[in-house]
């Protein structure tokens, strides 16, 4: 029965992992375009945006319908990408994949649901195990592709999934009274009363401030208005939003006064995981790059290591899943636990240096199990706050925090990252390389030489020039690094106070089953209209 949803959620963890580890080889292909890192940051955004929406909507009407149509509409847009012939087409292809993952996030919700409450944790570790084909080999895999057949089967890929995720649903997961129906209205009855306002206000408001935050340092300058009016429109709508959901009257509210009004069993967490999200996220863009630019000699030795956090991910999954059926009524102190692992891990990694190549991988193993255990503890900890009828929404929001503290973390970071390199990089070569007997002449062509790794330039230089050029420009990425670990130990602070703030849940982890299901190949839906 789980294999029906968790094809489709394989599909996204693959589509964006292996997309993200081969966009400079899809660029140079069908490209060039300097917008192609939308590739994968659309199906973020899109996701990020859609994905509370769809698990309020799964909450009032089931899930089922919802994973069907995730199934179709990921289908497709892989199918359009993977037939691309511009970086534009595969953009557009990815808001749809986007759309489509959003719905099969469900599958955090769809599982919950249908075991005791005292097994959740341990069930949705072992389904993390199950992604181990993306968390762990994606980046190998998208490597070994472009090199020994196309770019275009990290697309056909998830593809396959989606497909066989679709025909599984339909044959095989048949929920019984998944829906929030109390007084038995018509589903058109439904359509009419939803939250459109309050559907409008997140929408746009969030569209606008992760697009103002995306575009703001890298499409335009911080001081252009562009950016700035996006993300001050956006803020203010979503603060608009707030206002309006806390004191309309409304049966099918997006976010339920109930939920957020549950601080420590809903906010904290919530507040937790966004915090978390930004310490994550220093790893998922620095670890590539430390990787290419300090120890890295090719392309596929770049994917080895980067399965790296996605080890850590499969080792922790199943164990930090158990910890939490076995000790439950010490969850909030588990969550603190792995949110001090995760600050210390940063923090460590700010060591960084040319021969820290062996401690860097392992203290990345951690990340991704410290961050798995979060994931696990707040995924948990939310869903078992809340009414059944809300766990849909409860979920969403968890996915959707982790995602905006991404994006503003990876804004924090790359502005970083660029400054330093901006001032440092050119000078620090230029120094090096004079130093080492280069002449002033010959200063611009071998600088830029070294910088893009231009081997027929670097045979005609004398090899100790090459070397001190090549160790300038490790040390100027080196300190670069180590402020953005610096930095992220902030976040990491904050996180760790937010996760001790938050309730316990182990007197709520009993044995009750929230939806049955029909089981066997000629099963039928059958949902009535009774209150769950």
């Amino acid at each position: 029965m789980s294999q029906s949803f968790q094809f489709g959620y394989l599909s996204d963890v693959f589509v964006i992992s292996l997309a993200s580890a081969v966009l400079g080889d899809i660029n140079n292909d069908i490209g060039p375009s300097t917008a192609y890192s939308w590739m994968a940051t659309a199906q973020i955004i899109s996701a990020a945006v859609l994905s509370p929406l769809v698990g309020r909507l799964g909450d009032i009407f089931g899930r089922k319908t919802f994973l069907l149509l995730g199934n179709t509409i990921g289908a497709v847009g892989c199918a359009v990408a993977a037939t691309a012939h511009e970086v534009s087409t595969i953009i557009v292809a990815s808001i749809f994949i986007g759309f489509g993952a959003a719905m099969h996030q469900l599958a955090w919700s769809c599982l919950a649901e249908v075991v005791p409450r005292s097994q959740r944790a341990f069930a949705l570790g072992l389904f993390q195990v199950s992604l181990t084909p993306a968390s762990l080999f994606a980046a190998v895999i998208g490597k070994s592709l472009v090199v020994h057949a196309s770019w275009r089967y990290c697309y056909w890929i998830p593809f396959a999934l989606d497909i066989a995720g679709l025909v599984l649903i339909v044959l095989f997961y048949h929920p019984i009274n998944q829906f929030y129906n109390p007084e038995r209205k018509t589903k058109f009855q439904q359509f009419k009363e939803l939250d459109w306002i309050g559907l409008f206000l997140f929408a746009a408001g969030l569209t606008l401030f992760l697009l103002g935050i995306t575009f703001g340092g890298s499409e335009f300058p911080w001081k252009s208005a562009g950016p700035i009016c996006m993300i001050v429109l956006g803020f203010l709508t979503l603060v608009a939003l707030g206002f309006y959901e806390a004191h309309a009257s409304l049966e099918y509210a997006l976010f339920p006064p109930v939920v957020l009004g549950n601080i420590r069993g809903c906010t904290m967490v919530l507040l937790t995981t966004a915090l978390a999200g930004m310490l994550y996220y220093s790893t998922i863009l620095l670890w590539p790059m430390m990787v290419e630019k300090l120890f890295a000699k090719d392309q596929i030795q770049v994917g080895w290591y980067c399965t790296a956090l996605g080890a850590g991910g499969v080792l922790a999954s199943p164990i930090c899943g158990w910890a939490f059926r076995k000790w439950g009524k010490f969850a909030r102190y588990q969550f603190t636990l792995y949110a001090m692992l995760l600050t210390a891990c940063c923090g460590a990694q700010a060591h960084v240096g040319i021969n820290t190549n062996i401690s860097c991988t392992v203290l990345t193993v951690l990340l991704g199990m410290g961050l798995t255990g979060a994931t696990l503890c707040s995924t948990t900890m939310v869903q078992l706050g809340q009414k059944h009828e809300y766990i849909g929404i409860a979920t969403a929001m968890a996915i959707t925090a982790r995602s905006i503290g991404g994006c503003l973390a990876t804004t924090i970071y790359t502005s970083i990252i660029e400054n330093k390199i901006g001032h440092n990089l050119v000078p620090g070569i230029a120094k090096a390389l004079l130093g080492a007997g280069l002449s002033q002449a010959e200063l611009p062509e071998a600088i830029e030489a070294i910088v893009e790794k231009n081997a027929a330039i670097l045979r005609t230089l004398p090899q100790s020039v090459v070397d001190a050029g090549l160790i300038a420009m490790k040390m100027a990425y080196i300190n670069a690094f180590k402020l953005v670990y610096y930095v992220s130990i902030t976040f990491g602070i904050l996180g760790c106070l937010a996760a001790f703030s938050t309730a316990e849940v182990g007197h709520l982890m009993t044995e009750k089953v929230d939806i049955k299901l029909r089981e066997g190949l000629a099963a039928k839906d059958r949902d009535t209209d009774e209150k769950k």
